[in-house]
């Protein structure tokens, strides 16, 4: 179990970040800015902060009690956003970094194999490919055996091609490595295919955190759905329990469960269903531009909202925002 409350000042940009996770595999997803890097090295002990950190029963940082383990001795790997790889030092030697004086050239070995290093042994990091280096940045962060380790956007230096083949191959070692991963990424979608436990983050704070299904299910604020990636959210006036006007959306009429304190709704592209007339929650379509993409086409309606539709689909003249789709945000 991974507990943090740690805080930090930098300037004018202030970290206060509190949780609790139990889960082995943990995403942190926020905006470029909102404090995703410095919460890891905060973890990692690289950057002083105040407040505790715990991971199970070791104490990491307890700042009241002036407990504050070094770096070195947290039993962390990191991962880092460029890989950090030393440039005069070849894969083997980069990957026995490390590891302990007491561990034995088997280790090394075993980790090259592992991740497919056996080859570029002898290269330096500028002569490998992206892929490569971020194997060897794995291999190296692994090879201590840390219970927990950090990732920082560790696809945002590969080429579109590789990201598929690199995240199938980190699944499959985040679900065999006993230890606890925390990924940060800007991608909301590497967060869904990676992990089990998700931390949305602005501004410096976890603004909602939870099972991944169920933040992605059910955003509690207007920028915890827009991390997710909902596209459609308007402001509301509210009618009673069970109505609302959408102001942004042309002023639609709409009947959903509506929650205390409600102030806008949302709904994902996706979600806008082609409909009949007389349907509830059925609108007039106005097209007021269109993109074409490999599996869909994303409309903009005139209204404001965009309709994700299927290629093979086409459009109707009445869309359906479906009571249940309907997101109630703060």
């Amino acid at each position: 179990m991974l507990k943090a409350d740690m805080r930090r000042k930098a300037g004018d940009f202030s970290l206060q970040v509190s949780f609790t996770c139990d889960k082995k595999r943990i995403g942190i997803v926020g905006a470029s800015g909102c404090g995703k890097s410095m919460t890891l090295r905060a973890l990692a002990g690289i950057v002083p902060c105040e407040g505790t950190i715990q991971y199970d029963d070791m104490v990491l940082l307890d700042s009241q009690k002036k407990i504050c383990v070094k770096p070195q001795n947290r039993q962390i790997g990191y991962v880092f956003q460029n890989y950090a790889l030393f440039p005069n030092m070849d894969v083997i030697t980069n990957v026995k970094c490390g590891l302990g004086k007491q561990e034995k050239e088997q280790t090394a070995e075993e980790l090259l194999k592992r991740f497919q290093l056996e080859e570029v042994r002898h290269l330096y990091p500028k002569q490998l490919s992206g892929g490569q280096q971020q194997r060897t940045a794995l291999a190296r962060a692994l090879a201590g055996k840390p219970k927990l380790v950090l990732l920082d956007e560790p696809f945002s230096a590969l080429d579109s091609h590789l990201k598929d083949q690199m995240k199938m191959q980190l699944h499959h070692l985040m679900q065999e490595y006993d230890g606890t991963f925390v990924l940060v990424t800007h991608d909301v979608e590497e967060a869904y295919q990676l992990c089990d436990w998700l931390l949305l983050m602005e501004n410096g704070t976890i603004i909602q955190s939870g099972p991944v299904a169920e933040v992605f299910a059910h955003p509690q604020t207007v920028q915890a759905a827009r991390l997710v990636g909902c596209k459609n959210i308007s402001r509301v006036q509210v009618l009673d329990k069970t109505h609302v006007v959408a102001l942004d959306w042309n002023n639609h009429v709409l009947t959903m469960d509506v929650s205390e304190g409600m102030t806008h709704v949302g709904i994902r592209a996706s979600d806008v269903l082609a409909a009949e007339k007389e349907m509830e929650n059925a609108f007039a379509t106005n097209i007021r531009d269109r993109i074409s993409l490999p599996e869909k086409q994303q409309i903009t309606l005139e209204d404001g909202l965009v309709w994700d539709l299927p290629n093979q689909k086409q459009v109707t003249d009445f869309y359906l925002l479906q009571k249940s789709s309907l997101l109630p945000l703060k």
